[in-house]
């Protein structure tokens, strides 16, 4: 050799290049089949997350038109009840 410093490539017999090739693409294959079943898809991910919660304004004029047709509504039921009752002491006392 000329000079010392000089590096010779390293040179690969054909058919050793092909198998190291082979080799190297049946690695990465199993590798990937590995990997696959250790992925997992996220792009369908539930996220949980906070909705601000919105006041719900009710309208006093509704709300108290709404209240008062509850208790004239249960007026009329305990009214009808005491008359019942009252009719029922009257039979039972004759």
């Amino acid at each position: 050799m000329e000079d010392e410093d000089e590096v010779m490539p390293v040179r690969f017999h054909p058919t050793e290049s092909t198998q190291l090739e082979q080799l190297s693409l049946k690695s990465s294959i199993e590798e990937e089949e590995k990997n696959e079943g250790n992925q997992v898809d996220n792009s369908l991910a539930l996220v949980p997350m906070e909705n601000p919660k919105t006041k719900q304004n009710i309208d006093p004029i509704v709300l108290d038109a709404t209240v008062r047709e509850v208790l004239d509504a249960l007026r009329h039921a305990r009214e009808k009840l005491q008359t019942q009752m009252e009719r029922r002491q009257m039979i039972k006392a004759s």
